[in-house]
């Protein structure tokens, strides 16, 4: 009887400590990397294309699906909705921030970064516009598939994607010809 009481109170003291390693030790490490996989996400030079690529989709149509892809892109923790035009094959997705307030270059990279991801997933779609609260970019899918030179749905290669697109975003120069090239400012909003 005595032997027995003993092992219930190890096996408690070895639940006790085995908790406390637990909630005190291995989940604020795995919440902490969770966290910075979250911000990582948000930036297109760090962010997982890979975690994207269940939202190709051959119809841009599929507003769920769209709206899930953005998301999870880059600009994807700013509020926003979206209007689709069928007979235009074209996407807008309204932002409720202004280009000034998330800052020119690091929008401007963003907006690269996503309309190349949006025609390389989505397959009909030809036309994507951020609107922005002061901003409005548009950008054609044959510009893009121009731009790079090659059919866009090779991008979703990952070592591709990030040979082609992803390490280019980190050059200023890169950036500001793809959009002097490549992108329609569409309107000023006062």
């Amino acid at each position: 009887m005595k032997r027995n009481n003993i092992v219930i109170i190890a096996l408690i003291v070895i639940g006790i400590i085995s908790f406390i390693v637990v909630e005190g030790f291995v989940n604020p490490r795995m919440k902490a990397k969770e966290e910075q996989y979250k911000m990582e996400q948000r930036n297109p030079l760090t962010h997982d294309f890979t975690a994207v690529l269940n939202y190709k989709n051959k119809y841009m149509g599929n507003i769920s699906n769209l709206s899930h892809l953005n998301d999870n892109l880059p600009l994807g923790n700013i509020p926003k909705t979206y209007k689709l035009y069928p007979e235009k094959l074209t996407a807008d997705i309204n932002y409720k921030e202004s280009v000034v307030n998330l800052g020119e270059q690091e929008c401007k990279q963003a907006i690269f970064y996503n309309s190349t991801a949006n025609f390389v997933l989505i397959d009909n779609l030809e036309f994507i516009r951020f609107n922005f609260d002061n901003l409005s970019y548009l950008i054609a899918r044959s510009d893009v598939e121009k731009w790079y030179g090659i059919k866009l749905s090779s991008l979703q290669n990952n070592e591709l994607w990030k040979h082609k697109v992803q390490s280019k975003l980190k050059d200023e120069n890169y950036v500001n010809q793809f959009f002097s090239q490549n992108v329609k400012l569409e309107k000023e909003v006062q």
